[in-house]
């Protein structure tokens, strides 16, 4: 479903480009394959631009022809979703983005917005892996440090105490070999 800025630029671009309202719905109907704009898909929408584009319609700050190279690259190259996503998930870990999309690529691009869909696919879901396992790694340090489940105010006062320890047996444990050195002394 187009945002509402998308849909103001609909009827924008329709006004622009001289469609009456039944040509309008005739764009709609062939092109985007719906009756109404609300049920148009990122797709659709793009698609239903393009031909507007090319009926005059021209968006201020783009290329005269944004829409129809949009359209034609569709498939060709990773979307601007997934272009986001991966630069956004590699500044979580330590990879060089440059050397991962040259990997991904088989050695054919060095930048993100130049991947083949199922490439920048490939990239991100191996990024999320990376995120996850380092996330993990990094919880179970601190949990092994003794920095694990504790209050605010008890990671200040320093280790943890045999009371304090994860499990009531290890307490009972603890204090019973208290008593049992005092009692040797």
């Amino acid at each position: 479903m187009p945002t509402t800025q998308q849909f103001r630029l609909i009827h924008v671009a329709a006004r622009q480009a001289g469609l009456d309202d039944g040509l309008y719905r005739l764009v709609l109907r062939n092109v985007g394959g719906v009756k109404s704009s609300k049920e148009l898909t990122q797709a659709g929408f793009e698609d239903v631009m393009a031909v507007f584009e090319d009926s005059g319609f021209r968006e201020i700050g783009k290329p005269p022809t944004y829409w129809r190279d949009k359209v034609s690259i569709r498939g060709v190259f990773c979307g601007e979703r997934m272009a986001r996503k991966i630069t956004e998930l590699a500044a979580e870990q330590g990879y060089a983005l440059a050397g991962l999309c040259r990997r991904f690529s088989n050695d054919r691009v060095e930048g993100v917005d130049k991947l083949k869909p199922r490439q920048a696919w490939k990239l991100i879901e191996m990024l999320k892996a990376v995120v996850d396992r380092n996330q993990q790694a990094a919880s179970e340090s601190r949990i092994s440090e003794g920095d694990g489940p504790r209050s605010p105010a008890m990671a200040t006062m320093g280790p943890r105490m045999p009371s304090e320890s994860s499990s009531p047996f290890e307490a009972l444990l603890a204090k019973e070999g208290a008593i049992c050195q005092s009692n040797s002394q």
